[in-house]
């Protein structure tokens, strides 16, 4: 109990972290260049950038981006448990930011992208792969219901709103080289991330219903 509740506290210190400095770097206030990441950097040893990436929102729609966002970890929380929502989150942020760097850091290498390339060193900063990741998480456990024959789970809220949403992931997907390929990554990660997922002795699966 005491651990679900920390992980819960958490999460709302972090939505509540993203929303005021989210707030500054809209007012100018701050730079969002001095919390992104970016392959050089992180090449560099500014490893503690992957995670400081993750605290602003990208672009105008700080609003809307930290309610998509919140509404899926909470989602997710409710049929995982917010420990899940964290490693969902985590994964889809620096997992896909990691192997997306040292996939473009490949190509470098053998001459197939230069080494001037702008995705090289461009601020890489948002949410927008913790939104792609827990989606991911959540079709999965639809997937996993509907596999053992529940077919109820297209009737559960959250659920049935995850299937909605990735009716948007055609559009919503699709950005910049890089920052497509993280997004892609992290709804894959994401859904790796509830099949991964340790279960206590005699605990119900993420995926089974109460």
């Amino acid at each position: 109990m005491v651990r679900r509740r920390a992980f819960f506290f958490i999460a709302v210190s972090y939505f509540g972290v993203v929303a005021v400095l989210s707030g500054l770097a809209a007012a100018g206030a701050l730079d969002p260049a001095d919390l992104a990441s970016n392959p050089v950097g992180v090449s560099h040893g500014r490893l503690w950038t992957l995670l400081s990436s993750g605290l602003l929102v990208a672009g105008p729609g700080v609003l809307v981006a930290l309610l998509a966002a919140a509404a899926a970890a909470l989602a997710l929380a409710v049929h995982g448990g917010w420990a899940l929502f964290w490693r969902v989150a985590l994964a889809g942020h620096v997992g896909s930011a990691l192997v997306a760097y040292v996939v473009l850091g490949l190509l470098v290498a053998v001459g197939a992208t230069s080494s001037g390339a702008p995705s090289l060193t461009a601020p890489d900063y948002g949410i927008s792969c913790v939104w792609f990741a827990s989606v991911g998480a959540l079709l999965c456990l639809l997937a996993l219901r509907v596999r053992s024959g529940q077919w109820r789970a297209f009737a559960d809220g959250p659920l049935a709103a995850a299937a909605l949403s990735a009716l948007f992931l055609p559009t919503s997907i699709l950005s910049d080289g890089l920052t497509t390929a993280e997004h892609v990554l992290a709804l894959v990660l994401g859904a790796c991330a509830v099949v991964l997922a340790p279960q206590r002795a005699g605990a119900r699966p993420a995926w089974s219903a109460a």
